[in-house]
């Protein structure tokens, strides 16, 4: 093992001699080869007749595969395919720790519902491969209008949502949601045909008062009735 995790070893040996009980976790090295791995380890005392301390076991297994394995379940469950962007469950994750976060910290957060106008239009009349292109784009657009803190989803469909989090000026929501419109508006160049469509944003700011992260999702996602409306 590299010297950092010798050092990281020698500290668990330690904390098992004066507590005298067993540790277990997970440590990543670099082998001598220069190859990455995962392994999960036990470490514990054996103890003689006297209850002393005679030796202290370690016991390492890889666990790089399965780790693997188990990272690509996950992005699996958490990111849409097509454009690579925090799926609804993920999205709901975030919004629910950025509200709490919002909520300690006494400062609101805005959430910002997209919406891709004549979508399905576009998508029956150019074909799927041209829709999903179209998708891909319109992330990309989408993400180039906040800041890299700030969360960009797709719910699914032509829908998209987007979470600003520390507003110190609530107005700073309605001059994003005024540029995301004016980006998604721009014609879409696409391999073999120009798309033009425009969007709608709702814009929900989240309020004093403790708030759900269906709640919120619902009230953004009304246009006309929530704060701002393009």
């Amino acid at each position: 093992l590299p010297r950092t995790d010798t050092d990281e070893l020698q500290r668990l040996l330690i904390d098992v001699l004066k507590t005298r009980e067993h540790v277990q976790g997970e440590l990543a090295a670099t082998t001598n080869t220069g190859e990455f791995r995962v392994f999960d380890y036990i470490m514990g005392p054996v103890l003689n007749e006297t209850n002393a301390i005679e030796a202290v076991t370690i016991t390492f297994r890889d666990m790089t595969e399965r780790k693997s394995l188990s990272d690509k379940h996950w992005h699996g469950a958490n990111y849409d395919v097509l454009t690579g962007l925090p799926n609804r469950r993920l999205f709901l994750d975030r919004l629910d720790q950025d509200l709490k976060h919002a909520e300690r910290i006494d400062t609101p957060l805005a959430l910002l519902f997209v919406d891709l106008d004549q979508f399905k239009e576009a998508n029956d009349r150019f074909g799927h491969d041209a829709g999903d292109s179209l998708l891909r784009e319109a992330a990309l657009r989408i993400q180039g209008c906040v800041r890299e803190t700030d969360t960009v989803a797709r719910l699914g469909g032509d829908e998209f949502t987007v979470i600003l989090q520390d507003l110190t000026d609530t107005g700073h929501a309605e001059l994003i949601a005024g540029n995301i419109v004016q980006e998604l508006a721009r014609p879409f160049e696409l391999a073999n045909v120009t798309i033009s469509l425009s969007a709608s944003v709702g814009v929900c700011l989240s309020s004093r008062a403790p708030a759900t992260p269906e709640t919120l999702l619902k009230n953004s996602a009304k246009p006309r009735t929530a704060s701002l409306a393009f």
